[in-house]
């Protein structure tokens, strides 16, 4: 009686045991798969305007200036949108961002005293593609720091401890059957 007692403790507990760790790993899986998607859509964003600073560039290099104006005006809408689009991105994903790259982004967003006034265009655009590149890079770098050691070791540890209490389990059933 008190094995049958004891084997059904034990696989309410170790169904119980293995219910929680199930769910803190979807948890955790999902926390990961929002951040990674929280960083790769602001740095889509940095490329945007990386692309329209490198093309503004081109365009002014090679003194192509046939609808020069039109154009201009073009690309400055679109690096605009660019950078409202990575605002917007870090607002609603804000919570999955670190402080460090929140604080990037904000930089790249609000301080525009690398463009002083006395800047041609070319070096205007210059600088904001060096800017732009900068934060791309150390943004790289935050997210695969932030990306890489998630809660991996936690979920490993977290295994081998219910491996030890299912050992642990298989042993005490083993005991309580013997005469």
């Amino acid at each position: 009686m008190w094995s049958i007692v004891a084997a059904i403790i034990a696989a309410f507990l170790s169904s119980f045991l293995t219910t929680i760790f199930a769910s803190r790993r979807y948890r955790d899986e999902r926390a990961w798969d929002r951040k990674a998607s929280a960083y790769a859509e602001v740095i889509s964003g940095i490329k945007k305007s990386i692309r329209y600073s490198e093309t503004f560039q081109e365009m002014y290099e090679s003194r192509d200036n046939g609808d020069y104006e039109s154009i201009l005006s073009v690309l400055l809408d679109e690096s605009k949108a660019a950078k409202i689009d990575v605002e917007k991105t870090t607002d609603s994903h804000y919570i999955f961002l670190s402080e460090k790259a929140i604080n990037k982004i904000e930089t790249y967003l609000y301080d525009d005293s690398h463009l002083l006034p006395e800047l041609s265009s070319e070096e205007l655009a210059e600088e904001d593609t060096l800017k732009n590149k900068q934060l791309l890079k150390e943004l790289v770098e935050i997210s695969q720091q932030e990306l890489s050691h998630s809660s991996s070791h936690l979920y490993r540890h977290v295994l081998q401890l219910h491996s030890r209490i299912k050992k642990t389990l298989k042993t005490f059933k083993t005991w309580i059957k013997r005469p």
